[in-house]
């Protein structure tokens, strides 16, 4: 027999309850999934009202719901407070609610204070123990943490609003590009880390493409400068057939690498440029796959270009 407390909807006055489950009247029919579908046998002490409705929620300790469950009861046959103690039935119809969450995942509350920072970021910190959480360290990006816990980051700020950044950053100075002054593409940004890269490096703009299947190259060709610089990160784990990508999405193999790397710098000289080599990205993967970047010259042509061309392409 479990205590149950009901609060008044209608009426400041509160009830306290037990549910009988022996106690039942011919016309009932209790629900099998809620044992507070039973007839309530309800000690009522100073109501007076003739019919009350009342929300009943099923308690194991004094504000401590152990059921997502409201219940909506009837009370009938109240008599005036004159009279002597009596017992009233109530009929029940429980009705489910959805709990309210207290609780959260730590990195979808890291995310919602610090914005200027990206998931890979957070749960990197995350796992790095450099994030505390009422003052203790927690290393595990499900926790659950309380909307109103005090959590701090005590990490370097990063140079990029993403690691992908750092990548575009490793291609720039390998291929000694100098972006100074420069008018740039980010095709296919999403947190915009090639972006902010492009900038500290000097460009005066950069212009920002979000992603499309089978429309990014034609689409960046058709605005670039005919001796501009494309720099393209390769991601083998998309480019590679099903049967070559490995268990948990990494793809292991080197010469599945090499025929991924073959196959999207061929692709890209179709365009007309030429390939002036690739590197290993320094970092690598969310999942901890090898990416790679690759540089591209356009081939000069006497076409005229109309103004404010692209002259560095970065995808």
């Amino acid at each position: 027999m479990r205590s149950l407390c009901a609060v008044t909807e209608r009426s400041s006055c509160a009830l306290a309850a037990r549910i009988s489950p022996a106690v039942a009247a011919p016309w009932s029919s209790p629900s099998p999934r809620s044992p507070a579908a039973q007839f309530l046998v309800a000690p009522l002490a100073k109501l007076q009202l003739p019919r009350h409705v009342a929300t009943l929620q099923l308690l194991d300790v004094p504000g401590n719901p152990i059921h997502a469950r409201r219940t909506q009861v009837r009370l009938v046959g109240i008599r005036p407070s004159c009279c002597l103690p009596f017992r009233a039935f109530a009929a029940v119809r429980a009705q489910r609610i959805q709990p309210t969450k207290k609780k959260r995942r730590l990195d979808e509350v890291c995310l919602e204070r610090f914005q200027q920072y990206s998931r890979t970021y957070i749960q990197s910190w995350i796992l790095q123990g450099k994030v505390h959480v009422d003052g203790r360290v927690v290393n595990k990006a499900g926790t659950q943490v309380s909307d109103k816990s005090v959590i701090e980051i005590k990490a370097e700020i990063p140079k990029y609003v993403c690691r992908a950044g750092h990548k575009l950053e490793a291609a720039i100075k390998e291929f000694c590009i100098d972006c100074d002054g420069k008018i740039a593409l980010d095709s296919g940004l999403s947190t915009g880390g090639f972006t902010d890269c492009l900038l500290q490096h000097g460009a005066s703009h950069v212009y920002g493409v979000d992603v499309g299947y089978g429309q990014v190259m034609p689409a960046v060709t058709k605005v670039m400068k005919t001796d501009s610089i494309l720099i393209t990160l390769i991601k083998p784990q998309f480019e590679a057939r099903r049967s070559q990508v490995g268990g948990g999405g990494i793809v292991r193999d080197p010469l599945v690498h090499k025929e991924v790397l073959d196959r999207i710098i061929s692709g890209v000289e179709e365009f007309g440029f030429c390939n002036k080599g690739w590197i290993e990205s320094p970092i690598k993967g969310a999942e901890g796959n090898k990416e790679f970047l690759a540089c591209f010259h356009r081939i000069p042509t006497p076409e005229p270009r109309p103004e404010g061309e692209v002259e560095v392409a970065a995808t």
